[in-house]
């Protein structure tokens, strides 16, 4: 059965941050800076909406402002968001408190 788009969306988005706080907890930390883990999942959910927000707005600068291929405005946002993912998280949530 189809999944209409507009439910696979978010729904993959979803099950993405899902998976990436399990495996970040588990495999990439080691300290884990608040004792509430609903709250440190939205923190963490927040931090991966801001990035995908930031994604945009490099998409749409570099394609519409600086006439770069979509290809590699995608590129080049892939590497930024994933930096921004990584060491926003990793200040805000997995270091000492």
């Amino acid at each position: 059965a189809a999944v209409d788009y507009l439910v696979a969306a978010p729904l993959g988005f979803a099950l993405g941050l899902a998976t990436i706080y399990l495996l970040s907890i588990r495999w990439v930390f080691r300290e884990r800076r608040l004792a509430d883990r609903k709250a440190e999942f939205a923190l963490f959910a927040l931090i991966g909406l801001a990035g995908m927000a930031l994604n945009q707005l490099i998409l749409f600068a570099a394609v519409q402002w600086m006439a770069v291929s979509f290809e590699l405005a995608k590129i080049i946002s892939a590497g930024i968001i994933f930096c921004f993912n990584f060491v926003s998280r990793k200040l805000l949530l997995f270091t000492r408190r």
